[in-house]
């Protein structure tokens, strides 16, 4: 592990899939104080801009054309994985700066949108331009990741309006599974392995979201299918949409508790 901890080092992204923020997973779950605080600076940095964590622009895809400035909100890609990760990390330290875990949250509270189905944030914003997405019920995307971020920097400050917000996003979305937008498919990136992380997350720190927890895991365990290879209908084997994803779900949300499971997805 040694090898590995010294090989460990900052990158260009912000973004948690490729970026500080995954960089910062890795120092979250490893006593590495100085690499913590490395990554701390960079996304306390890349906090401060505007708007925060703008994507670099060799990260938008050209098809979108959209102008210099765009800001992702999501939780895989955008602001909402910084501010998780923060959060955890102000709780194990006590470097983390206040004022930026309220600058993000306050800039996802700003972005967020209400409509029939209740409180929705954006794939990003580009200017005063809301970059167009369809409502998902995704860990990566839409609800579930952007509102356990704002529900985990509340805990973090001490801040109950923050949570309050995520629980009324989080309890709308749940009454409206036709509004979900994410099919059958288990998978923890973009599926209902994803949406069950994040509100066996929840669960555990609010019991209301319980019922709401047991209905997702029967749904994913009735998808169980002997007869096929991995078990589930999922792309292969891997971790984001594959078979390790839905097992290590199954892990988190039929445990004592989503942690450790949970955190290197940055939702408990």
């Amino acid at each position: 592990m040694a090898k590995v901890d010294g090989a460990i080092a900052l990158v260009e992204d912000h973004d948690l899939i490729e970026g500080v923020t995954g960089v910062g997973v890795y120092a979250l779950m490893r006593p590495l104080p100085s690499k913590r605080q490395a990554v701390i600076r960079a996304l306390a940095e890349a906090a401060a801009g505007d708007p925060p964590f703008h994507v670099p622009p060799h990260r938008v895809p050209p098809a979108w054309s959209l102008p210099a400035g765009y800001a992702d909100c999501g939780l895989a890609h955008g602001a909402a994985g910084p501010l998780a990760l923060l959060a955890l990390l102000s709780e194990e330290c006590a470097d983390v700066p206040a004022r930026t875990l309220v600058r993000i949250a306050d800039w996802l509270v700003d972005t967020a949108h209400t409509d029939e189905y209740g409180l929705a944030w954006p794939a990003g914003i580009a200017g005063r331009d809301r970059l167009p997405s369809p409502r998902r019920a995704s860990w990566c995307y839409g609800v579930p990741g952007t509102a356990r971020a704002l529900w985990l920097a509340g805990r973090a400050l001490n801040e109950p309006a923050y949570q309050s917000i995520a629980r009324e996003a989080m309890t709308a979305l749940l009454d409206h599974p036709e509004a979900w937008g994410i099919g059958t498919s288990p998978n923890l990136c973009h599926g209902l392995g994803g949406l069950l992380l994040v509100t066996a997350a929840f669960a555990a720190d609010d019991t209301r979201f319980a019922t709401a927890a047991d209905d997702l895991l029967g749904r994913i365990l009735d998808a169980f299918d002997p007869d096929l290879p991995l078990g589930f209908d999922t792309d292969g084997e891997g971790l984001l949409t594959g078979a390790v994803g839905v097992a290590l779900t199954l892990l988190a949300a039929t445990g004592d508790s989503p942690d450790p499971a949970a955190r290197p997805f940055l939702v408990a």
